[in-house]
């Protein structure tokens, strides 16, 4: 049987993108394992935890030459998968790249790589966000030196679906990330819905006055006055056939949030995660192509419908991953 590690990364996309391709792969035939770290992992099996291979003085810098990492790489090597899938995930890819496995980078913030220079000055990323997106140059480095040294360079992102797709460098392919397009349906229908891993309380404040709010996030134990919380993760359906009903859609900016509004027919409003680089990075370009408005006081919320897209030809991760090995046999 084919072998597959997916290491996660620690944006709060990787999260949802995990799970996503967890349940998009259950009925393959590939025997698959999964490394993460603790904040971000599902409930679901993890079969690392990657927490260990941090500074827990310095909880960003990475430990290259500790103990666990060594033992991570024999743990790895004694898997011997075929295949490593990181999101942009530092050890994993220092294993793979150690141990000669090959490796496919899959994230929407390979896009920060991808465009030119020029493209991200045009498009005013560098003139908005150059702080936040590069806040760390030893992190950016890094990051460069893992994709260029990557078998697979995949943008997981729903801008390789526009009409006209943002142009990318050579080497760099675009992916669909996971998602589902929903029918009108008069019980899902309501005002507001809001999405995020954790209750965000700059959404709460703009929506708690309006009537007909549904929430979905994975932190319930809460209650405010007009909005009902329900469960994201393992309630997929209803979220995605409530994003397609809404008439206002909020989200913090991650790329998931942004391809369902987008498979949906749906322009969300976004009330940006400024500590998440992705996403900065992703709404920005959002913001910029009219897929997207910023929310900043409580008169922006407004509807802002579009038409379904049609779709280019662009392949699922699991569709690449079919496709290599099936090359192979």
């Amino acid at each position: 049987m084919i072998k597959i590690l997916y290491a996660a990364g620690k944006t709060s996309n990787s999260k949802l993108q995990l799970i996503r391709f967890v349940q998009a792969m259950q009925d393959k035939p590939y025997l698959i394992k999964l490394a993460a770290f603790k904040d971000i992992s599902p409930n679901i099996n993890i079969d690392w935890t990657l927490d260990c291979l941090l500074n827990v003085y310095e909880p960003n810098q990475y430990y290259k030459d500790n103990e666990n990492f060594r033992n991570y790489i024999d743990q790895i090597q004694s898997f011997k998968p075929d295949l490593i899938i990181s999101d942009l995930e530092y050890f994993t890819t220092e294993a793979a790249l150690h141990l000669n496995i090959p490796v496919w980078q899959y994230s929407p913030s390979i896009i920060n790589f991808a465009l030119t220079k020029k493209q991200k000055y045009n498009l005013g990323i560098f003139k908005q966000y150059s702080y936040l997106l590069n806040r760390n140059p030893h992190t950016v480095q890094r990051t460069l030196n893992i994709i260029e040294n990557s078998n697979l360079k995949l943008i997981c992102s729903h801008f390789g679906d526009l009409a006209n797709p943002l142009e990318i460098q050579q080497g760099y392919e675009w992916v669909r990330p996971y998602s589902f397009q929903h029918n009108k349906s008069l019980v899902c229908q309501h005002n507001i819905v809001c999405a995020s891993l954790s209750l965000n309380k700059k959404i709460i404040n703009f929506v708690k006055d309006f009537d007909d709010t549904v929430y979905f996030s994975n932190q319930i134990y809460e209650n405010h006055r007009n909005i009902q919380i329900k469960k994201l993760e393992n309630n997929e359906l209803e979220y995605f056939c409530n994003i397609k009903n809404a008439d206002v859609f909020i989200c913090e900016g991650q790329t998931s949030f942004l391809a369902d509004a987008f498979y949906n027919g749906k322009k969300p409003h976004i009330v940006l995660n400024f500590d998440d680089n992705e996403c900065v990075l992703s709404a920005a370009l959002s913001d910029h192509l009219k897929l997207s408005s910023f929310l900043y006081k409580k008169e922006d919320l407004s509807f802002l419908e579009f038409e379904t897209p049609s779709l280019n030809d662009i392949n699922f991760l699991h569709q690449k991953i079919d496709q290599h090995f099936l090359k192979k046999e």
